[in-house]
């Protein structure tokens, strides 16, 4: 249906706007519907040909509602969408080097060229990044932008910095780590600088570096294709294929599982055979994020090891509270909303009518909570009976300055936080208000990570059971290849606004779980 709208709009206006419907959302209570139209930048938007528009909108969509209806210019140029695509690759794709060989996408249609060496090339193919990032801006643009990668011709890398934050000397914090005893440590493929290994669950963090260890719970050998010139062939024709090995294996310690890649070189092949499920390691690599949101390591140097075994961690937990006193729930109150083209709303299954959920999801000052990383703000929605009911929502106190980094993705700074309450008393309520529930959250280990954490320094033990909307997401929705929450969110109809921002990512998570509640069956409680 909105294809044809898009059909219709152009017809009657001679085609010069490039017309395209964004979005039309009703608001039920206030009948109300909201309606989004972008056309093209460079040309001015009579008030003849918005008139003939807004008809064409109120004509085609139900009668019966007031139409509050928006034209936004689709604004293109060479300089924001080379922006949009620096910004994508250093989030995603931390640990590969390019140049931009050509860019141009002002036209009818755009199309960029990245220059890479041979050996990105085959992880970009692997990756289908010219696919993944296609998509990315046509989300941002509503263009088309073919993606092209080809490998260069001086073996010049433009080496992209790593999307990590960064601490101001002045306030960086101590860090709470946590670390894995290792024993024996012999040498197998490289040789590692440091043996201390962090936990898995405290390091999982894409473009970072770490020592991790574990028990190989599998080992596999893969195969890939290199083209090659042969010695002192100078001709690009008489390139040929050659196969490459890698492996792929995964290790897991006390906290968590890790999957891992390493391409030996021909010495270290046979090594990397020696290896066995049931086999002690320790590790040393980078982490990079695959195309359904997870994490792998890319392992550089390798050594046979003793685990020592996991010390008992013996913490004395309080009660819960029996009445809030810092942060107090309010009661949710919000506007159905609702697609005009997918009015009808499926049958909760009987686990989502029986049980209690909080859905919730953090803004922080960094990645990892091991090296010092605080919560800056909870946003948290009870849902029982498959309805929205409370809401849980505070700025948390750091007291530490903000990073700039963390500031530029959230918003939120110094100011904002001053006069909030800090973890201890803010998680006093926050434990008050989970009690009996599932924890719900997009990616949810990421968040519960610092619950936990910071949950453990202040007594109280976060143990409920959680479910990842990710998880289900990766294996539910179809037609995408990317499974951020705005991607998903789109693909299933559902707004995001403000994302980034605690309570509405909170809320978009409680419409992608409803969504897929048929599927929560499948596996997805931890």
């Amino acid at each position: 249906m909105a294809n044809d709208i898009d059909e219709i709009l152009n017809e009657k206006t001679d085609r010069k706007y490039d017309f395209k419907l964004r979005s039309a959302t009703l608001i039920k209570e206030k009948n109300i519907c909201q309606v989004e139209i972008l056309y093209k930048d460079g040309v001015l938007l009579s008030l003849h040909d918005k008139s003939v528009a807004q008809d064409v909108i109120k004509n085609s969509l139900p009668a019966g509602f007031d139409y509050d209806i928006k034209f936004v210019k689709n604004f293109v140029t060479n300089e924001a969408v080379s922006a949009k695509v620096k910004e994508f690759m250093a989030k995603n794709y931390s640990s590969v080097g390019y140049s931009i060989k050509s860019l141009d996408c002002e036209g009818e249609s755009g199309k960029i060229v990245f220059e890479v060496s041979d050996e990105v090339a085959s992880y970009i193919k692997d990756k289908n990044v010219s696919n993944v990032l296609s998509d990315f801006l046509k989300t941002q643009f509503e263009k088309l932008v073919s993606v092209e990668f080809c490998t260069e011709e001086n073996n010049n890398i433009v080496e992209m910095p790593d999307d990590d934050l960064v601490f101001e000397e002045d306030f960086v914090i101590t860090p709470s780590a946590r670390f894995i005893d290792v024993t024996d440590v012999t040498p197998l493929i490289g040789e590692l600088k440091d043996t201390q290994a962090f936990y898995i669950e405290d390091k999982k963090t894409a473009g970072n570096e770490a020592v991790v260890c574990g028990k190989i719970t599998f080992v596999k050998e893969c195969s890939y294709t290199k083209k090659i010139k042969p010695k002192g062939s100078e001709d690009e024709g008489d390139e040929i294929n050659e196969e490459r090995c890698y492996f792929r294996f995964g290790i897991e310690d006390y906290t968590s599982k890790l999957s891992c890649v390493i391409f030996p070189s021909p010495t270290n092949i046979e090594k990397m055979k020696q290896l066995a499920a049931g086999d002690n390691i320790i590790v040393f690599g980078k982490f990079d994020e695959d195309k359904f949101g997870g994490l792998s390591m890319k392992v550089k140097d390798i050594s046979l090891c003793v685990i020592e075994p996991q010390k008992e961690e013996v913490i004395e937990f309080k009660p819960e509270p029996e009445n809030y006193r810092y942060v107090f729930p309010e009661p949710y109150v919000y506007y159905t909303q609702g697609n005009l083209f997918d009015m009808a709303a499926p049958e909760l299954p009987e686990f989502i009518k029986n049980n209690k959920f909080v859905v919730f999801d953090l803004e922080t000052t960094g990645l990892e909570y091991s090296a010092g990383a605080k919560i800056l703000e909870i946003g948290a929605i009870k849902v029982e009976n498959g309805q929205m009911t409370d809401k849980f929502e505070c700025f948390v106190n750091p007291e530490m300055k903000i990073p700039k980094d963390a500031t530029a993705v959230h918003g939120i700074k110094d100011e904002d936080v001053k006069d909030a309450y800090n973890y201890q008393k803010v998680l006093r309520d926050f434990y008050k208000f989970t009690r009996d529930c599932y924890l719900v959250g997009y990616n949810v280990e990421f968040d519960y990570g610092f619950i936990k954490f910071y949950g453990k320094k202040c007594g109280y033990n976060f143990d409920n059971q959680r479910i990842d909307v990710l998880k289900m997401a990766t294996k539910n929705v179809k037609g995408i290849t990317r499974f951020k929450l705005g991607i998903v969110a789109d693909a299933l109809g559902i707004s995001l606004e403000n994302a980034h921002r605690a309570i509405n990512d909170t809320r978009a998570t409680v419409d992608v779980f409803l969504k897929l509640a048929d599927f929560y069956k499948d596996g997805f409680i931890q």
